[in-house]
């Protein structure tokens, strides 16, 4: 069975105030007929070649679809958006809460900025109440901030006003935190970055000092080696196969080194050469002046006289014998 229920538009908001302006406004928010929702309606008044009014068009917007036009928009993280009426009541918001309630038999009801469910919405009303005594004051774009909760929060208040009968209020609401997160996090980041840049400049620095100070210190202990007489020269093999200024310097070290320990074992035998030389020299010397002393060439000359007198005995025995 279809239901049938009696309508007159002449009765209803939008209807009375086309012809109440006589030309295209805006009706006031009331619930629809149809659907006990609350909406509002653009309308414009029609009339005949007389002049008489012939009829009004209009067109329906619900609140719910003006919360989510709001909704759409990128405010910040946990920015707020508000279009309310200079009575306090709400028309739309980007929030997760409506801008109405329901009654108990299912029809949408105004709701008031001050009783939103947000703590944030109702401070900031309270606040707007509080600065320019009623919504009815505030004329052009109002800008001011306000603590709450320990936060900085900007506000922006301005008229929403098209001259044909629409005047509201929209007010933006951003905590400070959703400005100064980002910051924070990037220099967070920044300062991450840059203790990692840091520890792998270091970690590069230590590798390459390494890299470049390892093989000089091997050279410095060859050399003190060197200076203490020891010519093993097997560490610096490595040190000099290296292909960099730090190899060239191994390999021209290395070979004077070898050419040091050559020179020096020439020169230590050409030392015991000449040592054994000085001794044999030294030796004749000693002799000869033995040789060249009285008492030698007295000896000598006993020498030869007990030989001359032991060969004339020889000769005068072989005498006697004949």
């Amino acid at each position: 069975e279809i239901e049938r229920k009696e309508y007159d538009p002449r009765i209803r908001p939008w209807y009375q105030a086309a012809v109440e302006t006589g030309e295209a406004t805006w009706s006031p928010i009331y619930v629809f007929s149809a659907r006990p929702i609350l909406g509002i309606s653009p309308v414009i008044p029609v009339y005949d070649e007389t002049g008489s009014l012939f009829g009004v068009l209009g067109i329906d917007l619900t609140l719910a679809e003006l919360t989510d036009f709001l909704r759409g928009l990128d405010i910040s993280p946990t920015g707020e958006a508000i279009i309310i009426e200079r009575t306090g009541d709400f028309v739309a918001t980007s929030g997760d809460e409506p801008p109405f309630t329901t009654t108990d038999d299912g029809k949408q009801a105004r709701l008031k900025v001050t009783d939103s469910s947000r703590p944030l919405i109702r401070a900031t009303a309270q606040h707007l109440l509080n600065k320019f005594g009623s919504f009815d004051k505030i004329e052009g774009n109002q800008q001011w901030t306000f603590d709450f909760e320990g936060d900085q929060i900007f506000v922006e208040a301005a008229p929403l006003q098209d001259g044909r009968g629409l005047d509201w209020l929209t007010v933006v609401i951003i905590p400070a935190k959703d400005f100064t997160g980002p910051i924070l996090e990037n220099l967070r980041r920044t300062v991450y970055l840059g203790i990692l840049v840091l520890i792998v400049a270091t970690a590069l620095g230590v590798l390459l000092a390494s890299w470049i100070i390892q093989p000089i210190l091997v050279v410095s202990n060859v050399a003190s080696a060197i200076d203490d007489g020891n010519y093993e020269l097997a560490p610096l093999a490595p040190v000099a196969e290296r292909t960099d200024e730090v190899g060239q310097l191994s390999r021209v070290f290395k070979h004077m080194a070898e050419q040091v320990y050559a020179r020096e074992q020439r020169l230590k035998k050409e030392v015991q050469q000449l040592r054994i030389e000085i001794d044999e020299t030294k030796r004749k010397q000693q002799v000869s002046d033995i040789v060249e002393t009285d008492f030698f060439v007295d000896l000598q000359a006993k020498a030869r006289d007990i030989r001359r007198r032991h060969g004339n005995g020889s000769d005068d025995k072989e005498s006697e014998e004949s």
